[in-house]
């Protein structure tokens, strides 16, 4: 695993879960400010990152 991005997958499915409507992934990458190269992500950070992928919820 790169320690310099978080990557999220996703998947939107039917009510029954047997038809794949949508799919995609979403990548974070840190960026050091000074060099304008990746950089480590912080645990305190990638813990923060990964917060938001609770429970699935419907809209």
């Amino acid at each position: 695993m790169s320690r310099e991005m978080v990557v999220y997958g996703f998947r939107v499915l039917s009510p029954d879960g047997t038809v794949v409507h949508a799919e995609g992934r979403r990548v974070s990458v840190n960026v050091d400010p000074e060099t304008f190269t990746s950089a480590p992500i912080s645990d305190e950070a990638r813990q923060a990152a990964m917060a938001p992928l609770g429970a699935p919820t419907v809209a």
